[in-house]
């Protein structure tokens, strides 16, 4: 299965025009791994910092997606607008009405 808006990476760029690239971690499973942040249950930085690292970019460059995207956007990738109060349970929502084609 593909991800509309990531292509199965989990991480996609954001273009602004006067700032430095950014990325967003994506809602889709793939996504959801880059997120994790525990080691056999035992918390840790997430996964990401290791991609961030690798690829020389700064944390602050990194957002996740539902806190960068409109309703609209989210939507026009197949999430449904998000209405959680915790980031986790807002990926959970997502993932459990995500529309699959």
């Amino acid at each position: 299965m593909t991800c509309p808006a990531c292509d199965d990476l989990g991480i996609l760029p954001v273009n602004y025009t006067d700032e430095p690239q950014h990325y967003a971690l994506c809602l889709c499973p793939i996504g959801e791994r880059w997120r994790k942040a525990d080691n056999c249950g035992k918390p840790t930085n997430p996964l990401w910092h290791i991609w961030a690292a690798q690829n020389n970019v700064p944390h602050e460059r990194i957002v996740k997606l539902e806190d960068f995207a409109s309703s609209e956007e989210l939507a026009s990738f197949g999430f449904v607008e998000l209405s959680a109060e915790t980031a986790m349970s807002a990926i959970a929502a997502a993932a459990r009405q995500r529309k699959i084609t």
